[in-house]
């Protein structure tokens, strides 16, 4: 005869054997040179309620869903210094985020071969690369200029400058978008 403490063990028991569903979020990462923006292919390990590793595409981005939790990351790629950070993951969201790399050697367009040359005194050499928002790639060819640009300064190190960018970008779609402005602040 099944009494009422019997069936509710049996039920307890069951429940106690279905798969938990564990609250999950995903982490969206993405992996960049620090110098030239170029994406990295790179391995990130994890440390936190799950450890893991996963490698990033040929675009430097990588996404996996994760145990809710604090992750400690562990970033490396061949000819790049290894950076550690840490991310949380929460239930249901999406967290993104990204590490810059710094190359074990400078890329030929940051040697002093090519730098020292276009320095002139009393002038001020912004040299930069241009990416796509959106992707992070770089875009190639694109020229910009600076016409009637300002720049003022203090003395704690702190510099604005504004100024109307005009360049051309020709995209694969041959649609050619020209000028825009822009404002940057910077703290050196």
């Amino acid at each position: 005869m099944v009494t009422k403490n019997s069936l509710i063990v049996l039920v307890l028991l069951v429940v106690a054997a279905l798969p938990m569903s564990a609250a999950t979020g995903i982490l969206d990462f993405r992996v960049r040179d620090s110098f030239t923006h170029h994406p990295i292919q790179a391995v990130i390990k994890g440390e936190g309620p799950q450890s893991f590793s996963t490698p990033t595409n040929a675009k430097g981005n990588t996404r996996i869903n994760l145990p809710v939790g604090d992750y400690l990351l562990q970033i490396s790629a061949s000819g790049y210094s290894e950076l550690r950070t840490h991310y949380l993951v929460e239930n249901g969201k999406t967290t993104v985020g990204g590490a810059f790399l710094d190359p074990q050697t400078l890329p030929e367009e940051e040697s002093r071969a090519i730098l020292d040359p276009l320095l002139r005194t009393d002038y001020t050499l912004l040299h930069e690369y241009v990416v796509d928002a959106k992707t992070g790639d770089p875009i190639s060819g694109v020229k910009v200029s600076f016409i009637n640009a300002a720049m003022k300064y203090s003395n704690r190190f702190e510099w604005t400058f504004r100024a109307l960018s005009t360049h051309t970008e020709t995209g694969e779609s041959g649609r050619r978008r020209n000028g825009y402005s822009d404002v940057r602040k910077a703290r050196i």
